[in-house]
């Protein structure tokens, strides 16, 4: 072997030694970033991040784990050596997934494994795939793959932003092209006090609950939550969260520097400048007046433009006959882009008329049909919304696996939205199924924009779904508006309407330079939010914002841009508000006749078995007859869930029978008197001697002389009427002792002691044997 052979060996195993002992620790709101080698460290803090590479899945393109406290989670990259056909976008795929073993856990299912990703998987992932997706270069040929596994939880740590950070780390190690890295943190707010990265008791007592994503240019990506939290506070929020973030961004490009691949050369979908400049003189002309002409609804201008399109594809093709069909396609898809951003730039109007801040024309109304419990339609622009309200017991409450309990600190949910979108809603064909990954984020971002204002009291569990019947922009924060429109004419009584705006943003950038110069739209339709920069969703009432998610095409976003986007939402926000107040103004007061009641009854201890019967039969007996929920919350405290006001009515009726305190039977010794069976127990038969008195137990051994093991064989049911003799009390229970047997003869085949049964007996059995396999 030669000496530069060894050389070589030498480095590479030196190397290998370095990367299996290497993480970077970054502490809580510090701004040092502290490279270590070895697996010890004497720095403390409990939000300090820890990346290591080297040990674990090596053999994929980049592979990171990243720790904080005893929350450990390993996330790999891997890119795909095959090219995919063109998409028009980055073939990513980011699965984020939670094992019950991370936290000491077996799953309760019947497999006693994981099944499918959770909706607290999928949202971590989309909120990973938002935050890295802007910074792969436009074109990518080949698909990339994030894996994000938890490894090890605690109940005090986060467990999405160290993947989302770990993502960063991996993207930056490998050898896939890639234009990071970025950082993440969570903020919260609390006692008027910023805090980043809060553990999970903290953001339990917080007012906001925010993830910021920035890389060094500036924001990448934003989601959270708030209990309507003024606009500044939200901003400052904002403004400290950025600032951490990119220390942690540049401790990943640390990090990456020391343990990084070289980048790999891949091929890249690039658009030949001469063929778009083609195309806009073709047809630039044509598609802006198509851009201009405000008549046109949604799928009428896609029409005029596909029009133009086809009319000149075949020439273009003559003139490129080398081009590659995604490259001139692609560009015609640039000029709708170019003429849209010009007139937005340079003439402040949009394709429909509007000038930056015009708002849609809105339509609302509630109380769609007598039947649900609440609805409502609300309509802006093309995008409508039909959401309904419907009010259930506590035993309807969603609950949560154990893994998703300890990690997400939510056993139940008492207040449920759905999302659907048809494909009928775009104008397409297409397979109704399960929810999609972005129904679920959508529905999500609905439901956290109503959640501050619902009583924590309420004692209903609530389910909105959202309906969309038409789409062409921001149907999620149209389902915002609704939901509170439907809540308030079900009667919930919310704190005030909540409304959303989508905010959008055009650029023109200057030659030769990173800098550009922008206009913020406000409420954007489908075809802005394709061709535009951001879409920023905001939603909140007129004391603050409720939910804020917002995803950037560009990298570095900066923080007075976001200011003004969030200024000008806040005017837009309270101008839908006035149009909602003006067709609710507060909750329903007035119960509809379909929607259910609540009610809670004292029942004394003592009394309790009177309510629940023996084996839980009487209480089971009530919730089937008048479909109602019946619970013991106290001692004597009871509450009651009844489809109805006039269901309630019966049930308490009913309640009060068996609680009312029925006077003894005056019965005596010796004589014989006719009674109705009221329950067939096991043991025996329960009589009525006397109109409105306590039955009398007739036991099971008093009522034939031969043994009868169940009193059904004999054919006996409720209602019949049966004669018996009364000898006296029983001198240890004190009740009375009846017999029905004692009134029989005895015949001379039980002389005999024969063990046939006779004709009575048998169409007894015939009649229990054909009622239990008729049940069947």
């Amino acid at each position: 072997m030669t000496l530069s052979c060894l050389r070589a060996c030498t480095n590479a195993m030196s190397h290998n030694i370095k990367v299996y002992g290497s993480f970077t620790k970054i502490h809580r709101c510090s701004k040092r970033i502290i490279p270590r080698l070895g697996h010890s460290s004497t720095i403390s803090g409990r939000s300090e991040l820890k990346f290591s590479c080297g040990k674990l899945a090596t053999i994929a393109d980049g592979s990171v784990l990243v720790e904080t406290g005893s929350t450990a989670v390993l996330v790999t990259a891997v890119m795909s050596r095959q090219v995919t056909p063109f998409a028009g976008f980055v073939p990513l795929r980011v699965d984020y997934r939670e094992k019950a073993s991370a936290t000491g856990r077996i799953p309760l299912n019947f497999f006693k494994r994981e099944l499918g990703p959770s909706e607290r998987e999928i949202l971590a992932s989309r909120s990973i795939d938002r935050s890295i997706r802007s910074s792969f270069k436009r074109g990518m040929a080949q698909e990339v793959q994030i894996v994000c596994s938890l490894m090890s939880a605690d109940a005090e740590r986060d467990t999405i932003v160290p993947a989302i950070n770990g993502a960063s780390a991996a993207l930056r190690i490998s050898s896939i092209p890639w234009n990071g890295p970025i950082g993440a943190v969570r903020v919260a707010y609390i006692n008027d006090e910023v805090i980043i990265n809060p553990i999970r008791v903290e953001l339990f007592q917080s007012k906001l609950d925010l993830i910021v994503v920035a890389s060094e240019q500036g924001l990448v990506m934003l989601e959270g939550t708030a209990s309507e939290l003024s606009d500044d506070k939200v901003l400052n929020a904002i403004k400290n969260g950025l600032e951490e973030a990119q220390n942690v961004a540049k401790a990943v490009d640390e990090f990456g520097r020391q343990y990084g691949k070289a980048k790999m050369d891949v091929n890249f979908y690039t658009l030949d400048q001469n063929i778009k400049e083609e195309a806009y003189n073709l047809i630039g002309n044509q598609i802006n007046d198509i851009m201009l002409d405000f008549s046109h609804k949604k799928l009428s201008r896609d029409l005029a433009a596909r029009k133009v399109v086809d009319n000149h594809y075949r020439k273009l093709q003559e003139m490129f006959p080398n081009a590659e069909n995604f490259q001139l396609s692609d560009s015609f898809s640039s000029v709708t882009k170019r003429c849209l951003t010009q007139n937005v730039m340079t003439k402040s109007i949009r394709c429909d008329g509007r000038t930056l801040d015009d708002l849609r024309p809105i339509d609302a109304e509630v109380d769609m049909f007598p039947t649900l419990h609440g609805s409502s339609l609300f309509k802006r622009g093309e995008s409508q919304v039909f959401t309904t309200a419907a009010l259930g017991s506590k035993l309807s409450l969603q609950r949560f696996d154990i893994t998703t309990a300890i990690l997400g600190g939510e056993r139940n949910r008492s207040f449920i939205l759905h999302y659907e979108f048809p494909p009928y809603a775009n104008n397409e064909i297409g397979r109704v199924m399960e929810n999609s990954r972005r129904e679920i984020g959508h529905g999500t971002l609905a439901k956290n924009a109503l959640r501050p204002v619902i009583s924590n009291d309420f004692p209903f569990t609530i389910r909105l779904t959202a309906h969309v019947l038409m789409s062409n922009g921001s149907t999620s924060m149209a389902s915002a508006c609704g939901g509170s429109l439907a809540l308030m004419d079900a009667g919930v009584p919310i704190t005030r309407h909540v409304a959303g705006v989508a905010m959008g943003l055009m650029i023109q950038r200057h030659e030769n330079s990173s800098k550009f110069d922008y206009k913020i739209l406000t409420d954007i339709a489908g075809i802005e939010d394709y061709f535009g920069e951001m879409d920023f969703k905001i939603a909140g009432s007129r004391e603050g914002i409720t939910t804020l998610q917002a995803d950037f095409k560009i990298a570095g976003v900066t923080i007075d841009l976001i200011e003004e986007a969030i200024k000008k939402s806040a005017v837009a926000r309270g101008k839908v508000l006035d149009i909602m107040y003006g067709v609710v103004d507060k909750p329903r007061m007035d119960v509809k006749s379909s929607a259910p009641v609540f009610e809670i009854i004292d029942v004394p201890a003592t009394k309790r078995s009177n309510v629940i019967g023996l084996g839980g039969a009487t209480i089971k007996g009530l919730q089937e007859e008048y479909g109602c929920d019946i619970n013991f919350v106290d001692e004597d405290k009871v509450t009651i869930y009844a489809p109805s006001a006039s269901a309630l009515a019966n049930v308490k009726e009913k309640i009060d029978e068996l609680l009312a305190d029925l006077k003894e039977p005056n019965l005596i010794t010796l004589h014989t008197y006719t009674g109705k069976i009221v329950d067939i127990k096991s043991f025996g038969l329960l009589l009525e001697i006397e109109p409105n008195t306590q039955p009398v137990l007739l036991h099971v051994s008093q009522l034939d002389h031969r043994r009868v093991s169940r009193p059904e064989l004999l054919g006996y049911s409720v209602g019949q009427e049966m004669t018996v003799k009364c000898f006296g009390r029983d001198p240890v229970t004190n009740r009375y002792r009846i017999s029905r047997k004692a009134l029989i003869p005895i015949s001379s085949t039980y002389m005999g002691k024969s063990t046939q049964p006779d004709s009575e007996d048998l169409k007894g059995m015939e009649q229990l044997i054909f009622k239990e396999t008729g049940n069947k």
